[in-house]
């Protein structure tokens, strides 16, 4: 008994030991100073600023110069109009010079036929048989004078015609010319518009990859990247609201002055319009009512891509539905007829339910 436990003892004493058990290491702890293991290095960091900034450069210009494209084909829109209306008053008035000229025209037949019926009537006869021929004589040179002068008259209004017709033509001209160079600027502002998004798209993941990197890291050189980065994007939040860009510069749905006063429980205004004359779009948007209105007789709501509703009322005519894209200044109703030289065309603005001031809002045409 004794033998085996020295034994056993001797063969515990002198067997080697068992490798000690291998712990995990505990995971590194990471503090807020601490850059997180897949963020890039502080060289890489350098490179992906320094092409946002970039990036974000292409952005400002683009904008900047989509704005301008936007802008000039603004005006030359405006400007076009005022043509078409003046081509428009051309061709009244040519339609009532032809109106005269056919009216000349049956003067001298009616001229031409007193003429004939003077010298070849009975009742000549007889004066010219007992050799009295003054009668006859005096009416025919009245009738002569009068023909030659309807001829006069008659050819100022064809000179008159050709000018008008010529000046129309040159109108016509114009106009063409404008509506190229209004779809030139068009084009030219989708392109920006493009370069705008394809810049974006490259943005997006670029800021994702900076997710998360410590600013501590940056350099003085990171620092003015980053600064110039913000400084753009938000500009270019600020643009997206709309609210700058467009306040005093909606198109008035009539050329006519604010009417003093304003209508009763509403918050617009009233423009003094001329019967007959043609109502505007103030912006380009969708239409989303044209049907009537109590107290407010057709009304037309539109509304705009920056988040306005322009909502026009008291006309008549419309020629746009719900559902209608329509352009800026684009013609869309009629004033209606009234006994008195002008119609109240009423305006009314907002943005939600925010109710805004049309004459912050519209252009100043007065």
């Amino acid at each position: 008994m004794t033998a085996w436990f020295c034994f056993l003892l001797l063969q515990f004493r002198f067997s080697p030991a068992a490798p000690p058990e291998k712990v995990a290491a505990p995971p590194p702890v990471l503090t807020d100073s601490s850059v997180q293991l897949d963020a890039p290095s502080s060289g890489r960091v350098s490179s992906i600023l320094e092409k946002q900034a970039q990036l974000w450069e292409v952005v400002g210009r683009s904008r900047d110069q989509q704005r301008r494209y936007t802008d000039s084909q603004t005006v030359l829109q405006e400007e076009r109009l005022e043509w078409m209306a003046q081509r428009d008053r051309l061709t009244v008035t040519i339609s009532a010079t032809n109106r005269a000229i056919l009216k000349k025209d049956r003067r001298l037949r009616e001229l031409v036929e007193a003429v004939y019926k003077l010298t070849h009537a009975t009742f000549g006869q007889a004066h010219v048989l007992a050799g009295r021929r003054s009668v006859p004589r005096d009416g025919r040179i009245v009738l002569l004078t009068l023909l030659e002068r309807e001829i006069l008259e008659k050819r100022s209004l064809q000179a008159d015609l050709k000018r008008l017709r010529d000046r129309r033509a040159s109108v016509d001209e114009t106009v063409s010319e404008l509506e190229s160079l209004e779809e030139n600027f068009r084009l030219l502002a989708l392109e920006a518009e493009s370069l705008i998004k394809r810049s974006l798209f490259e943005i997006e993941p670029l800021e994702r990859r900076l997710e998360g990197v410590n600013k501590l890291m940056f350099d003085a050189q990171d620092w003015n990247h980053y600064n110039r980065i913000r400084s753009i994007r938000n500009s270019v939040r600020n643009e997206n609201a709309g609210t700058v860009k467009h306040r005093g510069m909606l198109v008035r749905p009539v050329a006519g002055p604010v009417l003093p006063g304003s209508p009763m429980d509403r918050p617009g205004v009233y423009l003094s319009g001329q019967p007959g004359d043609s109502v505007r779009a103030p912006e380009a948007g969708t239409v989303r009512f044209v049907g009537e209105v109590d107290g407010f007789g057709t009304v037309i709501v539109i509304e705009h891509d920056f988040g306005v509703h322009s909502i026009v009322g008291r006309i008549e005519l419309p020629s746009v539905k719900a559902g209608d894209i329509v352009r800026r200044a684009q013609f869309i109703a009629k004033v209606p007829a009234s006994r008195s030289s002008s119609h109240p065309v009423y305006v009314e603005l907002r943005s939600g339910r925010e109710v805004l001031d049309p004459h912050l809002w519209l252009k100043n045409n007065e």
